[in-house]
């Protein structure tokens, strides 16, 4: 059984804020679930809310410019593994990524849940240290970058 006491999506950063302002007691992020649907059947997990960002365009996107390739925190594993020019330009993040569990896992595992999961096999984040990617962080009240 999951441990979802309340189950809220929302579809823009603003509605995020809101959502995590009315939330009361525990909650957790969510996107393809992965880690949090088996911690919380198995009753590692306690319950409490659960706020699905798939719906946030910004998280979901993969957006290229001529100096940079920006990678949403919800976008796939198999998203970035089957990426023409990340399978050409950075071959690392495109062999991480598709190492990454079985094709299920794949295809709903994220790069944000795989480096907020702080498992000892994150991928993933390994190949975007390597990269020397950097990290954007956004609050309420702004952003920051950090390094991965």
């Amino acid at each position: 059984m999951i441990n979802a006491t309340e189950y809220h999506r929302p579809r823009s950063f603003d509605e995020l804020w809101t959502t995590f302002d009315a939330l009361e007691g525990r909650w957790f992020i969510s996107a393809g679930c992965t880690d949090l649907v088996p911690k919380s059947r198995s009753g590692l997990l306690e319950s409490g809310a659960w706020v699905d960002v798939r719906s946030i365009p910004e998280l979901t996107a993969i957006e290229v410019t001529d100096s940079s390739v920006r990678l949403g925190a919800a976008v796939t594993h198999h998203q970035v593994a089957t990426h023409p020019l990340i399978r050409e330009e950075m071959p690392a993040l495109t062999m991480a990524c598709g190492a990454v569990g079985s094709r299920q896992i794949r295809a709903l595992g994220t790069l944000g849940g795989n480096a907020a999961n702080c498992s000892p096999c994150a991928d993933s984040l390994l190949a975007l240290i390597a990269l020397d990617a950097d990290v954007i962080l956004r609050t309420p009240s702004g952003t920051r970058t950090i390094a991965a």
